[in-house]
């Protein structure tokens, strides 16, 4: 079991940013499968006091005398802390990116998402400059914003897209609230665009203009429970999608693991493939998924750039990439400055002439 180490200055004010950073702390130790021990001072006990706590973590004051030498004051903005592995190393790590690394997270919902956990805009763009990101895009699922709770998880988009529907639009609304928010850069207004059957996105032509975006998933096949007729399905509205010209596919593959399907690994190649030809990144996305390095590794041999995305419905999920870099330096990216990695500079000059809708 993994030990953790935070201290807190008795100087540090208790403000809205070391809430968050806590939050996030906790979160990140709450991603722990075999539980963790957390070792405080007297003033991280104080300031934790009121946050909800893992269920598998054991909590314990320490004197500060008893704290290992190398465990620095967790501070802005690097916000250091240390962990003590089974085998007795002691690493300081901390919850800011390195700003060099230039990263940003694609993929992050508010408050509109029906499966939203606490997002709200402003504690959003708080956490995302407390991530360390260099940018962050506000991605609501295109579906949502137009149907009904009942008809968008029931997929009554799936057959004909929005005209087979009822509406019950909210579209206006959120188009409204990006267009309240600060325009300095650190934000871009996006959807993450569910597909119908036929590969086309979910939204209205006339309100997507304001993306800055072109990031698209699929959400379901036909065939749930025939895996080849799943992939096959699967393949086809990815191919329809990049077709119309798409900058980022979401979490690719995620269907199957919802859906109870074996891995297709057979089609890794030809969408690396698709991406290749479309210039489409491919999203890493944690979010209630698990994703294959073997097609990441086919991903990079074809050229094709990986996004990082947090698919974020609670605030402590944004910019929370620890996991995206893990898995990155396994697959041979250590560098993450590489061009490899999808980047909002890579957002310029696309060809927007095709018609998603």
């Amino acid at each position: 079991m993994d030990a953790f180490f935070l201290k807190l200055s008795g100087e540090e004010p208790e403000s809205a940013e070391l809430r968050l950073a806590l939050k996030r702390l906790l979160n990140r130790i709450a991603k722990r499968k075999d539980g963790a021990r957390l070792f405080c001072n007297r003033k991280a006990a104080q300031c934790l006091n009121g946050l909800k706590l893992p269920d598998a973590l054991l909590l314990e004051t320490l004197p500060e005398a008893d704290f290992p030498a190398e465990v620095a004051f967790f501070a802005p903005p690097a916000f250091l802390y240390a962990v003590r592995r089974d085998n007795g190393e002691l690493c300081s790590e901390q919850l800011q990116l390195n700003p060099d690394w230039a990263l940003s997270d694609f993929h992050i919902h508010t408050d509109m998402a029906y499966c939203n956990v606490d997002m709200n805009d402003a504690d959003a763009l708080a956490m995302g400059r407390l991530a360390g990101l260099k940018s962050m895009a506000f991605s609501e699922h295109s579906g949502q914003l137009y149907l009904s709770p009942d008809d968008y998880w029931h997929d009554r988009y799936n057959p004909e897209g929005l005209s087979g529907c009822v509406l019950a639009p909210r579209i206006q609304e959120y188009l409204k609230k990006l267009k309240k928010l600060p325009d300095d850069g650190f934000f871009r207004k996006s959807f993450e665009l569910d597909l119908d059957r036929h590969g086309k996105a979910v939204v209205d032509c006339g309100d997507f203009q304001i993306s800055e975006i072109r990031m698209a998933a699929i959400h379901q096949v036909m065939t749930p429970t025939d895996s080849l007729a799943a992939q096959k399905d699967f393949l086809f509205r990815a191919e329809q999608a990049l077709g119309r010209g798409l900058d980022i596919l979401a979490h690719p593959f995620r269907v199957f693991e919802w859906d109870h399907l074996p891995r297709p690994v057979e089609l890794y190649a030809p969408l690396a493939r698709m991406l290749r030809s479309g210039n489409c990144a491919a999203e890493l996305n944690f979010h209630s998924n698990t994703p294959d390095p073997a097609f990441y590794r086919i991903c990079l041999e074809e050229g094709v750039k990986i996004a990082t995305g947090s698919d974020a419905h609670t605030l402590v999920e944004i910019g929370e990439l620890a996991f995206h870099l893990k898995f990155l330096k396994e697959l041979g990216v250590s560098d993450l400055t590489s061009n490899a990695i999808f980047r909002e500079s890579d957002l310029k000059n696309r060809d927007r002439s095709r018609n998603l809708c």
